[in-house]
């Protein structure tokens, strides 16, 4: 039916064989089911989990984190003796949060998921 929003009630119940009371019945359901499908939505497809790492990169803290990991690589270089530590702190760091905020993310996802099935 075209523009159903500008037919009244009485017009919307005659062309669908219907009463207020009754509705439709089971037949007249599967059949509208098989000819125009379910009443729902698609699903979404899951965010992939390299796509929840990359979107880690958005975040300013994780920025901060690898340009201070950065600064601290160049200046290790330049610095005499064998001790990285400097540099690998903040790497350690930035890749620990990254980590976490993606397997949040993406439990997160999932719970919704579930949620959205009932």
């Amino acid at each position: 039916m075209e523009n159903a929003f500008l037919k009244s009630t009485a017009e919307i119940l005659k062309h669908f064989d219907v009463t207020e009371r009754s509705g439709l019945s089971s037949n007249q359901v599967a059949a509208s089911r098989q000819k125009y499908g379910s009443n729902s939505l698609p699903d979404d497809p899951p965010t992939p989990l390299w796509k929840l790492v990359l979107e880690q990169f958005k975040d300013q803290l994780v920025l901060i984190l690898l340009g201070s990991a950065t600064i601290s690589f160049v200046l290790a270089l330049f610095e005499e003796g064998d001790d990285w530590t400097a540099f690998v702190d903040p790497v350690v760091v930035s890749n620990t949060a990254r980590t976490l905020r993606s397997l949040t993310a993406k439990s997160t996802s999932k719970g919704t998921d579930i949620l959205c099935r009932y």
